[in-house]
C-alpha cells in the first residue's frame, strides 16, 4: 500500500479507466498479430479514439516493434519509451497509450 506503483494501485488505475472511458467497454478490438506469441498487443478503437495496449506475459525480456506514435501514457508499470520502434519489453511490462 505504501508503493504508489504497486499492483494494487495499477488495478485501481485500470478500473478508473474502465469507468471513465467508453472505449474500454464499446471500442472495437483489433489484435496485433505480428508480435511474439507471448506478447499481448491490441488496439481499442472507438470513433476518433485509438488506444494501444501491450503486455509482456513472460518473465523474460521480449522485443516489440510498433510504428505508431503515441500521445499519452494512460497506464504503465515501467516507464514507456517515447519511441515504440524496436523496444525491449521488460518481464511482465505492460502499458496503455493513446495513439496520435
Amino acid at each position: 500500500m505504501a508503493d504508489p506503483d504497486s499492483i494494487f494501485y495499477t488495478y485501481q488505475k485500470l478500473i478508473e479507466l474502465r469507468h471513465h472511458n467508453q472505449i474500454v467497454v464499446d471500442g472495437d478490438f483489433q489484435l496485433i498479430e505480428e508480435t511474439d506469441a507471448q506478447i499481448l498487443a491490441y488496439y481499442r478503437i472507438l470513433g476518433d479514439q485509438k488506444w494501444l495496449v501491450v503486455a509482456n506475459l513472460t518473465d523474460k525480456e521480449k522485443p516489440f516493434n510498433c510504428q505508431e506514435q503515441y500521445k499519452k501514457v494512460l497506464v504503465e508499470n515501467y516507464t514507456t519509451p517515447s519511441n515504440l520502434q524496436n523496444i525491449i519489453l521488460k518481464p511482465y511490462q505492460a502499458f496503455v497509450v493513446t495513439i496520435a
